[in-house]
């Protein structure tokens, strides 16, 4: 069985990067350029009766020429979605002896999302209070509005007709046997 190191984030960034500092933006011995960023991911929570946000922070590591491409656009609150792998770094502190580790998201790809914490012209705007969307069953006959715009675009009609279950018959060692398939 294959084993998957998959990961997906969308996220604000910690701090600007600062190319001029080579722990966050550096190239390595063969020219490949390396960029550290850290960024905060929100999950809103139930605290008591209100939602609070819970956040976690990452450290996400950039190379080569996405890298290069994108180190003048990362500023402080820009929203980022990551996509990548998991990495897990080992050594022995030579302080104390003790085996340490971290775990960094490696970007394959990573994508800027709108203007920094939805500003216009990267102004940094305060974040605003957000509340969780709670999910609201809808009947069956519910047509969602993104096909109701589509069908008035085109002045069509749309109907939605429940599924009726098929009436389907098997038939085995010369007996015939009625099944109800869902589709």
């Amino acid at each position: 069985m294959l084993d998957i190191n998959s990961v997906v984030v969308f996220g604000r960034l910690v701090k600007d990067l600062d190319a001029s500092k080579s722990q966050e933006f550096a190239y390595s011995q063969s020219g490949v350029a390396r960029a550290n960023i850290s960024i905060a991911v929100n999950r809103p929570i139930k605290s008591g009766e209100q939602w609070i946000d819970e956040t976690s922070f990452f450290n996400v590591v950039i190379w080569g020429k996405t890298a290069e491409n994108i180190k003048q656009y990362l500023k402080r609150g820009q929203m980022v979605c990551i996509k990548g792998y998991l990495k897990q770094d080992r050594w022995q502190d030579k302080t104390t002896g003790q085996n340490r580790s971290s775990i960094s998201i490696v970007a394959d790809n990573v994508e800027l999302c709108g203007a920094v914490n939805g500003g216009s012209n990267g102004q940094m705007q305060p974040p605003q209070p957000r509340q969780p969307q709670q999910r609201q069953q809808q009947p069956q006959q519910q047509i969602p509005q993104a096909v109701q715009t589509y069908a008035q675009t085109f002045n069509g009609t749309v109907q939605v007709q429940p599924r009726q279950p098929q009436q389907q018959t098997v038939q085995m060692n010369g007996m015939e046997f009625s099944e109800d398939v869902p589709f």
